[in-house]
C-alpha cells in the first residue's frame, strides 16, 4: 500500500515538472498532453488518472509552485515595525524571491504574459485577482500606518499609493522577467525598494 502511494507521488512530481517545463517553452495554449506524457516519460493516459486534463495540472502547478498574497504578507509583515520598514521589506523580498526560487519565476512568467482569461482557467484568473486585491489591502494599510505616524506625507491618496508601489514592484518583475541582462534586479533589489520608500516621505 505504501508502495503504490510512493509511486503516485512520483508519477504526480514527474508530470507536473514536465508540464511546467513544457508550459513555459510553448505557453499554456499551445501545450499537448501529449508533449507532457512524453516530457515526464509517461502515457497520456497518467495525466489524465492523476489531473484530469491539461486545466487541472495547471491548476496543481500554480498551487504547488505560486505563492498566495496571505503567504508572502504572513511572511514578511512584522507588527512592531515601521510601515516604511514593513513596505520595504514587502518590495525587496517579492524581488528576490522572483530571483532566487526558479519554478515560481516559471509561473510568474506564464500568468504575466502567457495566460489568457479562458473560461476553463477562470478559477485560476479569479485567484490571482484575488491575490491582487489581498496586496492591495495590505498596502493601503501600511500607507495609512505611515501617515498616521508622520512618516509618509499627509496629502497622500492612500488607496493610489499602494496601486503605485505594487505597479512598480510588478513592472520592475515584468521588466527583468523579460530583460533579465539589462535590469540588475538580483543585486539591487534593496536599492528600488529604498527608491520607492523616498517618493512616499514628506
Amino acid at each position: 500500500m505504501k508502495r503504490a502511494k510512493r509511486n503516485n507521488e512520483e508519477t504526480k512530481h514527474a508530470l507536473l515538472h514536465a508540464a511546467l517545463n513544457v508550459f513555459s517553452e510553448v505557453g499554456y495554449e499551445n501545450a499537448r498532453l501529449e508533449d507532457i506524457a512524453l516530457a515526464a516519460e509517461l502515457s497520456r493516459g497518467a495525466i489524465y488518472h492523476n489531473f484530469g486534463g491539461k486545466s487541472e495540472i495547471f491548476k496543481e502547478l500554480i498551487a504547488q509552485y505560486g505563492i498566495t498574497a496571505d503567504q508572502v504578507i504572513s511572511d514578511i509583515y512584522r507588527s512592531e515595525e515601521t510601515a516604511t520598514q514593513n513596505i520595504e521589506r514587502f518590495v525587496s523580498s517579492s524581488l528576490d524571491f522572483l530571483v532566487s526560487n526558479e519554478n515560481y519565476r516559471k509561473i510568474a512568467i506564464l500568468t504575466s504574459f502567457n495566460l489568457k482569461a479562458t473560461a476553463e482557467l477562470k478559477d485560476v484568473c479569479e485567484v490571482l485577482e484575488h491575490d491582487t486585491q489581498q496586496y492591495l489591502i495590505y498596502l493601503s494599510s501600511l500607507v495609512q500606518k505611515g501617515v498616521d505616524n508622520g512618516e509618509f506625507a499627509s496629502q497622500l491618496s492612500v488607496e493610489i499609493t499602494a496601486m503605485s508601489i505594487l505597479s512598480q514592484v510588478n513592472g520592475l518583475s515584468n521588466l527583468w522577467l523579460a530583460y533579465p541582462d539589462i535590469v540588475p534586479l538580483r543585486e539591487k533589489a534593496t536599492m528600488f525598494s529604498e527608491v520607492i520608500i523616498k517618493g512616499l516621505k514628506k
